[in-house]
């Protein structure tokens, strides 16, 4: 059996069985290329303070990180609260191994491809999104770095000539984690929130940390990591 059957077949496993606490979920019909490895799940709960200390709550959040065996990642699977779809990104790569495009899907039908600019170090520094159907284009995007890189602003515009809204801005640490965030309104308010890494595995990932805004604990997320094992 060649490398698109196990694909296709690994695709279907991971999105029918991506969390054990969820309802059935459907299952996607987009093609990718490189063979899946490894999948993260997240899942984002809400909190309660237990003797002074905020803990997990309710879970409000479910997502699915698919990577491959190249180390990139596939798929980007997020779900309704009954366990559906209700988004998926998947992600293509140029020769050099950048990331270089997307496509957005919704309940299995592709509604959207993203192309991506990219600077002499491969990161994306633009994107253009067009409708799947008609391949007209819908609005662009931007992205600027600051900080030695530490920084990405990013930004929206509803086409070539129109103003850039800019509105989230995310940090990293020297390893490339992302250590918190910004949102930014359109009249230039920001809200700002950091996370808080609880706990890591032995390859030093997160497997759970705190999202604090204003001082405050406002949510927990937790991440786990499943190899997926093609010769089963």
């Amino acid at each position: 059996m060649n490398k698109s059957y196990w694909t296709l077949i690994t695709l279907l496993l991971i999105v029918f069985s991506s969390c054990k606490e969820q309802t059935e979920t459907p299952t996607t019909t987009a093609k990718i290329e490189e063979l899946p490895t490894e999948r993260a799940i997240i899942r984002g709960f809400s909190v309660k303070d237990s003797s002074g200390v905020m803990v997990k709550d309710a879970l409000q959040a479910l997502q699915t990180v698919i990577y491959g065996d190249q180390g990139n990642e596939l798929a980007n699977l997020f779900y309704n609260r009954d366990g559906s779809i209700a988004w998926e990104d998947q992600y293509t790569y140029n020769e050099e191994g950048q990331k270089s495009g997307s496509r957005y899907f919704e309940k299995g039908e592709l509604k959207i491809t993203y192309k991506y600019d990219l600077d002499d170090q491969g990161r994306r520094v633009g994107f253009r999104a067009h409708d799947a159907a008609t391949g007209v284009e819908m609005y662009r995007g931007f992205s600027k770095y600051e900080n030695d890189g530490k920084t990405r602003i990013d930004g929206t515009a509803p086409g070539p000539n129109a103003v850039v809204q800019w509105n989230y801005e995310y940090q990293f640490d020297e390893q490339g984690e992302e250590t918190g965030y910004v949102y930014i309104d359109a009249n230039g308010n920001r809200f700002p929130s950091s996370y808080e890494v609880r706990s890591r595995d032995d390859q030093g990932r997160w497997t759970s940390r705190a999202v604090i805004s204003d001082g405050v604990v406002k949510a927990i997320e937790t991440r786990t990591f499943e190899k997926l094992d093609l010769q089963q």
